[in-house]
């Protein structure tokens, strides 16, 4: 069972509320941050700017340093197109969607998509994905917000708008700033959330049966490789090593210390 915060229904509410309440969002155990960065009224204003929002999603480091095959994962409100959304799954948009590819290289201002496709620099594929959600699916405009801090990985939220009208403008001209605040506080909360998180990080966990999860706690403990049988007693050493290679596989053929790096990082120790 998802948390409500990822449920369609309350998805796109979730965002503003992040600001609107004071950022003590979603029950109990709010984030601690004393004063809010926008006002409650220019929140509402921006969130009745762009209706068709958001998408979510968050794409662990090492999935694109290691070019893992695991299908990275979106959580959408129940307006954002959902044939789109299976269209881009499934003719593998992902790999030459031109927002990924910035937000990877470090791009931290906000996409405008037929700004950027104006610009001339997309490529034939690169623009075949936008010309796709507007002339198949009504997505007549679209921006991308990259998202920073916690985890190492990609974050980002894209917007939609099916509308004609001014709505878009007023989003770009007058209420950016506050959907950046709205977007980036959300951002923020979910990295916090061992059971928000979770939600992105489960396909890289789940290719790890019991054994090799209770293997990697005594790697985290630091202690040689020799005494893994007086902490896991149907688990030789040179079967532990075994299994610790295969781990390795798993996670894109890195190293013992890379591995490290990357449980610490993702905080994969939470889950193990």
């Amino acid at each position: 069972m998802l948390p409500d915060i990822f449920e369609a229904a309350s998805f796109r509410s979730a965002i503003w509320d992040s600001l609107r309440i004071g950022l003590a969002v979603w029950g109990s155990g709010g984030m601690g941050i004393g004063t809010p960065l926008v006002d409650k009224t220019s929140v509402a204003i921006a969130g009745e700017s762009f209706r068709e929002i958001p998408l979510y999603t968050f794409v662990p480091q090492i999935y694109l340093e290691n070019k893992l095959s695991i299908t990275p994962l979106f959580k959408t409100s129940d307006a954002y197109s959902p044939a789109f959304l299976r269209h881009y799954q499934d003719a593998g948009f992902d790999q030459h969607d031109f927002t990924v590819k910035r937000i990877a290289q470090g791009e931290r201002q906000v996409l405008d998509w037929w700004l950027e496709s104006r610009k001339g620099l997309l490529t034939r594929r690169e623009r075949k994905v936008i010309v796709t959600a507007r002339e198949d699916y009504g997505i007549r405009n679209g921006l991308s917000l990259p998202l920073v801090g916690g985890m190492p990985g990609l974050g980002g939220v894209s917007c939609i708008s099916s509308e004609k009208g001014d709505a878009y403008q007023l989003l770009l001209h007058d209420k950016l700033r506050d959907l950046k605040h709205c977007t980036q506080v959300f951002h923020e909360h979910v990295m916090a959330q061992p059971h928000l998180r979770i939600y992105f990080l489960a396909p890289l966990l789940a290719q790890l049966n019991p054994k090799e999860k209770r293997l990697l706690q005594f790697v985290l403990s630091g202690l040689p490789m020799k005494t893994l049988p007086k902490h896991m007693d149907d688990v030789s050493q040179k079967y532990g090593e075994k299994l610790l290679d295969g781990i390795r596989i798993k996670f894109g053929g890195i190293n013992k210390i890379r591995l490290i790096y990357y449980i610490a990082m993702l905080h994969l120790h939470d889950y193990l």
